[in-house]
């Protein structure tokens, strides 16, 4: 049975394609009880929350390494609204809304995941990806 493009994007697999967004496992090298999974509600928490999500994962290591690219692209995004909401005329707002504050939101998170991934490797843990 195939997958709908929303089920692709979230984690679902079709014949001849992989996930949009990996699935991410964390294993403690000592104690094999002790899992952290990030899937793709963890790429839409940390898109959305930014480092705020790597604090709650990665703990005060990762928040650091994530805090000042988060603001960046926060201030990205409010100068982005404030361009196009002052500038442009209406139809091209709509095509810069559609477009960039998405791309910037995915970037935001795949940025994210790959600083809590790093944490976990720095600590020791397994990191695992399917």
């Amino acid at each position: 049975m195939a997958t709908t493009g929303i089920q692709w994007l979230v984690g679902g697999t079709c014949a001849d394609s992989e996930p949009m967004f990996e699935t991410h496992s964390y294993e403690h090298p000592r104690d094999e009880m002790r899992r952290v999974t990030v899937g793709a509600g963890g790429y839409l928490a940390a898109g959305l929350t930014g480092s705020l999500y790597v604090l709650w994962k990665a703990g005060k290591t990762g928040f650091i390494a994530s805090f000042v690219p988060h603001v960046l692209i926060m201030l990205a995004l409010f100068a982005t609204t404030g361009f196009t909401s002052l500038i442009l005329q209406s139809g091209q707002q709509l095509i810069i809304l559609i477009v960039a504050i998405p791309a910037m939101l995915v970037f935001q998170s795949i940025y994210m995941i790959r600083v809590i991934n790093q944490a976990y490797s720095d600590r020791g843990w397994i990191v695992h990806s399917t």
